[in-house]
């Protein structure tokens, strides 16, 4: 099962340094012992590199206090382009946390936002980068060299990189990083307990062939085996400390990364300095990273948040902050950097149980649709001048290189009551009103679902319905039972991962995600087909195909979303946020740092 990024996250720092690295340092014998106290708690690259605009083409500065001019959030850049002169070394970068692991070993991390928080000190055999020339990101490798898929697409050879390092803590003391690491914790990620087991049931064999190549066998073709297999949180780890640790790994962590952990106290704080032993240089053959220490407190309130930014306290607030706050921080705060993304890494959707009256009925479902005013949703939660897009159904990048707005989503996912009535008339329902009897289910109530607003917004058009909260086990437990009623799981989240992926668990009807009950002849053998295509046409053209299919037939009512807008400090530098299974940066560097070489 993937696991489904959730709205409003703070995305973790540390996924600053997925490709992570880290320079020399004056003393090469550093040895940091971790202090832990967990306290129990109730890709599609552009040709150019587009120069865009910064903040201060948005901003008007009068007596060192930022005037908000015109429509902010059209004006923001949409990424950065790669800042990596006049670069200081050394410093202090701060961070707002949003979650903490409960343990490091990344085998059982159940949420992204958890695997997010290792990055810099664990790596992976390859990985989401920020691409240096636009804002797509893609596949590229980290502890790997280069790979090859066989031409049968059932064998993957990965040569990995020499010269290598384990940070030079025990129980691994600086060891040199080889194959049978790999195989060793692809090995783990197969195991029965772990949370990328259904990915990895694909593996037949995965074999050391030399010191640095490894050999994955798969049972069957699959094209998409890389980003299935390495495109979350499966980091390498080392078996001393497995082992250390009787079979899992809990205080203990050692990695190959750019960072060494030097505190942790759980759900409140953290902390790391520079790993001196680290492989990576930059693009100019310096040495990274360029901070010394990095220092990271959990926090999860907005406010709270911004009011540390505001005091100098943090440097990054990572993403998915209300319009409003980014508003009042710009205004008081000469010099914040903001980045709209302008894309959501999932859209929220109502979907139905389409195995039962009235949904098994086409012009219900485009009826009902219809009657939903998402521009009133958005303003209603976010405000009348936020930014928003929706993600689609299908991964984003296969169908468009631009943000989908609504008049990319067809005439079914408009608010339209004239035509709304009318579909729901030709259903059977007089006056096209509608009133349903088994609840809309929501999960994570609050703000960012505003299961009330959805209520009501219906409500206006003629359509009344009960809604119901659940817990988020129980939630999850009935979505992939797909135990619903008639309307079924009203507020679903969507997120898009791979092509593969989202084709296989949406649209095959015995998928547990197939909460529709989608069972469409063209669409298995289309489902079918895009596991072994390789041609970057052919790609795009299975992904309209499902993308007009979900469109066209209302299977799903997508919502809207706010954009994705990126917050730092203004001494940050070379920061770069984007989306595709995780957020994705460069190697910061601070404006005020003490120094200018390593």
């Amino acid at each position: 099962m993937r696991l489904v990024k959730l709205p409003f996250v703070a995305i973790s720092f540390l996924s600053l340094f997925l490709l992570g690295g880290c320079g020399g340092s004056d003393n090469d014998d550093i040895k940091p012992t971790p202090t832990i106290n967990s306290r129990p708690s109730n890709s599609q690259p552009s040709p150019t590199v587009q120069v865009l605009p910064t903040i201060a083409a948005t901003i008007a500065v009068s007596k060192a206090t930022p005037v908000i001019t015109g429509n902010y959030f059209d004006n923001l850049p949409e990424f950065e382009p790669l800042n990596i002169e006049n670069v200081r070394y050394g410093g202090t970068l701060r961070s707002a946390e949003s979650a903490s692991p409960p343990h490091f070993d990344p085998k059982n991390l159940q949420s992204s936002v958890m695997g997010q928080a290792l990055y810099g000190f664990y790596e992976k055999v390859i990985g989401w980068s920020a691409n240096p020339n636009d804002k797509y990101s893609r596949l590229e490798p980290i502890l790997a060299e280069d790979w090859k898929l066989s031409p049968d697409l059932k064998t993957l050879t990965i040569s990995l990189r020499k010269g290598v390092k384990w940070h030079n803590i025990a129980p691994v003391n600086g060891r040199e990083f080889v194959a049978d690491d790999v195989v060793f914790s692809i090995n783990r990620y197969r195991e029965p307990d772990a949370a990328t087991v259904a990915d990895y049931k694909q593996i037949e064999s995965v074999e050391a062939l030399d010191k640095n190549t490894v050999v994955i066998r798969l049972k069957d073709p699959n094209a998409w085996i890389l980003d299935e297999l390495f495109g979350r949180s499966e980091y390498v780890v080392a078996r001393e400390v497995v082992m250390a640790s009787g079979g899992s790994i809990s205080t203990t962590l050692v990695g190959t990364g750019p960072y060494l952990l030097t505190s942790y106290n759980f759900r409140r704080s953290w902390s790391g300095i520079r790993n001196p032993d680290y492989w990576r240089k930059d693009a100019k053959g310096r040495q990274l990273p360029y901070i010394d220490t990095i220092e990271l407190t959990e926090m999860t309130d907005q406010a709270t948040m911004l009011a540390a930014l505001r005091t100098n306290q943090i440097d990054i607030l990572g993403t998915q902050f209300l319009p409003e706050n980014v508003i009042s921080a710009a205004k008081t705060i000469p010099g914040l950097q903001v980045v709209n993304l302008k894309l959501t890494v999932a859209s929220p959707a109502i979907g139905f149980n389409t195995k039962k009256a009235p949904w098994n009925d086409i012009r219900a479902r485009r009826g009902f649709s219809m009657a939903f005013d998402r521009s009133k949703w958005i303003e209603g939660q976010f405000g009348a001048t936020s930014p928003w897009t929706y993600s689609a159904p299908v991964p984003w990048e296969f169908v468009s290189v631009e943000p989908f707005m609504p008049d990319k989503l067809g005439p079914y996912q408009q608010f339209n009551p004239t035509e709304s009535k009318k579909l729901l008339e030709e259903a059977g329902f007089p006056n096209g009103r509608m009133t349903i009897t088994a609840p809309l289910f929501f999960n994570y109530p609050g703000r960012s679902t505003n299961a009330v607003l959805v209520q009501q917004l219906f409500k206006d058009q003629g359509i009344n319905f009960p809604i119901s909260y659940l817990d988020g086990t129980t939630f999850g437990s009935q979505y992939y039972q797909r135990v619903h009623g008639d309307l079924g799981f009203a507020y679903k989240i969507g997120a898009a991962y791979n092509l593969n992926w989202y084709a296989q668990n949406k649209y095959l009807i015995d998928a547990s995600q197939n909460t529709s009950f989608i069972d469409d002849p063209q669409v298995t053998a289309v489902v079918k087909a895009i596991k072994t295509t390789t041609d970057p046409a052919k790609l795009r053209e299975q992904a309209k195909f499902l993308w007009d299919f979900d469109l066209n037939g209302a299977w799903n009512v997508w919502l809207p979303y706010p954009s994705t807008l990126a917050v730092r400090s203004p001494r940050t530098r070379n920061w770069l946020e984007r989306f595709t299974t995780t957020s994705m940066a460069r190697f910061p560097w601070l404006t005020d740092a003490p120094r200018t070489t390593p």
